[in-house]
């Protein structure tokens, strides 16, 4: 397995992270014919690299491993292998605008470098392993999705206690889902209706979440950037649009939905005795029972 060395985050506009990692040096000298790393966290996703060899080449590919139908996350990406003697010496290959799906969740390149100039070249350091660093940046993900919506006959009426609901998607390493729903009950031809995101993992914490929503063909409505907090129960804040679920599908059985995450952080509350100056303390302690 491939040991993370470092990690460092730019503070850029891309949100652009490194992740330095050592290479075993069997990886070059022993007929291995892969090794990886463990999971790391990029852009609220689970992500692993894998290095793999064939008789004369390594080869660096990116996996996305929180990923489901419907999800596409675009991001840019790329390997460099540090060289030991001059940073001007190393050797990089970079991949933009690459698309991760549930079909297609691993990228890369078979032929990165020769094995024979990872030796020759001086990329071998003291300890014989190798430095290579995966940089990620620039993430865009979102998840789309189609909604049936329900006949309507002239005395029916839409019940009020139910939801038209998106199928789960993961995101934040948490399950959410999207729901629509009439506030007078009927989808033909209600002027307006309610949408709200839905947590179903995770319930320990409140959490602060940002995300877009684009509802109906060609982009129909398009909300603002929502930043809303989701409860312990995990139910979002609801969210008013104007307009007929049947109008926004243009006429079709089915409505098309697109979220656009941004961010989620989760939020720990805590009550302080104000009235009482040896009570007004609160002690907490993070997930590696380290206080704070």
């Amino acid at each position: 397995m491939a040991k993370l060395h470092r990690f460092i985050k730019l503070n850029d506009r891309f949100d652009s992270q490194v992740f330095t990692f050592l290479l075993p040096a069997k990886l070059v000298t022993e007929k291995n014919p892969e090794t990886y790393t463990k999971d790391v966290v990029y852009g609220y996703h689970k992500w692993t690299a894998i290095f793999t060899r064939t008789d004369v080449h390594l080869g660096c590919y990116l996996k996305l491993l929180t990923c489901c139908d419907g999800m596409q996350c675009q991001i840019d990406f790329s390997y460099t292998l540090v060289n030991r003697e001059h940073f001007t010496r190393n050797e990089t290959f970079i991949e933009k605008g690459i698309m991760f799906t549930s079909e297609s969740t691993q990228h890369g390149r078979k032929n990165f470098v020769a094995l024979g100039e990872m030796v020759e070249r001086d990329f071998s350091q003291a300890s014989g392993e190798f430095l290579i660093e995966l940089e990620m940046r620039k993430i865009n993900c979102s998840f789309e999705c189609y909604v049936r919506l329900p006949r309507e006959t002239p005395n029916s009426r839409y019940s009020d206690d139910s939801k038209l609901e998106s199928s789960y998607f993961t995101y934040g390493l948490c399950d959410w889902s999207i729901s629509l729903t009439p506030n007078d009950g009927s989808v033909q031809h209600d002027e307006h209706f309610t949408l709200q995101l839905h947590r179903h993992t995770s319930f320990d914490h409140i959490c602060n979440v940002r995300y877009y929503v684009t509802i109906g063909e060609n982009g129909a409505f398009q909300s603002e950037e929502l930043d809303q907090l989701v409860d312990t129960t995990g139910n979002g804040e609801m969210y008013v649009i104007n307009g007929s679920l049947y109008q926004l599908a243009r006429g079709r059985s089915s409505l098309r939905m697109k979220i656009t995450m941004v961010s989620v952080v989760t939020v720990s509350e805590v009550t302080l005795n104000v009235s009482s100056r040896s009570n007004s303390r609160a002690h907490l302690y993070d997930k590696d029972k380290q206080a704070w």
